[in-house]
């Protein structure tokens, strides 16, 4: 939406072509809007002619395509996008492709960047454009090894052509384990972070735009209720999208005043159960808890954690949270490291700040609620610093 993530966009259009770091990394919780930043990113790339958007790739598993989710997929798509626009580039990518046709699909990610980027981006050495190729998404890909193997590639990557990467990810383990968190080589923006007040007004903006978009001639609301709504919505643009499209889709004045109050009403008294935002936490959670990857004792420390940090009075830090549960603090950040898409860990461990990322988490994961009590009666912890 025209006027939102002002700053943000003007921050990497900026690195686009003064920063000499070749990586940016767009970091977020689910549901901070990172894909639409992206999308808006692209369309101003596009549109402007000091810049070559070579290719983006938006790595998906709602979609249900296959390929979407395939770490091999997406080098040569950004190869065959970048071939479509520059002669000179399809040229050179083909030269390559003769002396090995199997780099297209079936070679390892650090060959295929070789063969269908770095090789054949020598053809644009002379070209002063910067060629900005984008991945959104990459916690959506379906294998961590591979995508391992393609943050190192695109860390170790080096050309004569001025090439640089925008990627975007929640920040899961294996992406923020990578070299492209490396503050030294990359330009990184963790939207979450960003200030609340900036948040809130562009959501504000957002929901006064929807609202008073509609073919209404009597007032259905107020500006009280906008406020409201944006406050209550957090750092997540999904919240009040969601809510947005629950209340105009009814036609009446009366109806959308009405669900309007109902869905206020609902998020402050904790009973509101969102299903975008109930889907995205079960993705989340589902991913945590992988029976192949996580071991049934570390499943349950980590749930104990995450139940503490849902019911505690106030914001603790990671050694505050040890010293209560009775564990050590590099133990209790490999609990919080399967959980960092929804909750927010301090750098620090005696820096306080652990916390949802939106109090939406607490309301609509009933499972995760269901079982607090059970967990904690079974860990024996009982604290003044917790309530139920």
């Amino acid at each position: 939406m025209p006027g939102t993530r002002v700053r943000v966009l003007s921050k990497f259009l900026s690195w686009v072509k003064e920063d000499s770091k070749s990586i940016f990394w767009l970091a977020g919780m689910a549901g901070t809007g990172k894909t639409s930043v992206v999308v808006t990113l692209c369309r101003m790339l596009a549109a402007d002619p000091d810049v070559l958007l070579g290719g983006a790739f938006f790595c998906s598993r709602t979609t249900n395509v296959e390929a979407r989710t395939e770490v091999r997929r997406i080098l040569p798509t950004l190869s065959v996008m970048l071939a479509n626009q520059s002669p000179a580039f399809a040229a050179a990518l083909a030269a390559e492709l003769q002396l090995d046709s199997a780099a297209a699909a079936h070679k390892p990610v650090s060959d295929q960047i070789c063969a269908l980027l770095q090789r054949p981006l020598a053809a644009l050495a002379s070209d002063d454009r910067p060629i900005v190729f984008v991945i959104d998404a990459l916690d959506e890909c379906n294998d961590e090894r591979e995508l391992a193997e393609l943050l190192t590639a695109i860390a170790a990557f080096r050309c004569e052509a001025k090439v640089k990467f925008i990627l975007s990810s929640r920040p899961e383990t294996q992406v923020h384990g990578s070299p492209i968190s490396d503050q030294t080589r990359s330009e990184i923006i963790q939207l979450h972070m960003i200030d609340a007040a900036e948040v809130t007004a562009d959501i504000r903006l957002y929901i006064d735009a929807a609202f008073s978009d509609q073919p209404l001639v009597r007032p259905w609301y107020s500006e009280a209720d906008v406020i409201q709504l944006a406050t209550l919505s957090g750092s997540l643009f999904i919240f009040a999208s969601t809510i947005v499209a629950y209340v105009l889709k009814v036609q009446s004045v009366t109806g959308r005043a009405a669900r309007l109050q109902t869905a206020l009403t609902a998020v402050r008294e904790s009973r509101v159960a969102l299903g975008p935002l109930n889907a995205i936490y079960k993705f989340v959670l589902t991913r945590a808890s992988d029976s192949t990857e996580v071991e049934p004792k570390e499943l349950k420390a980590a749930l104990q954690v995450l139940a503490s940090i849902l019911i505690a009075r106030m914001p603790l830090s990671v050694s505050a949270l040890a010293d209560l549960l009775g564990r050590e603090t590099d133990e209790l950040r490999d609990s919080l490291r399967r959980l960092q898409a929804v909750v927010h860990v301090p750098g620090e461990d005696d820096q306080p700040g652990l916390r949802i990322v939106h109090a939406s988490f607490a309301t609509i994961c009933s499972t995760i609620l269901l079982a607090i009590s059970e967990f904690l009666r079974l860990s024996g912890t009982t604290f003044s610093h917790v309530a139920a």
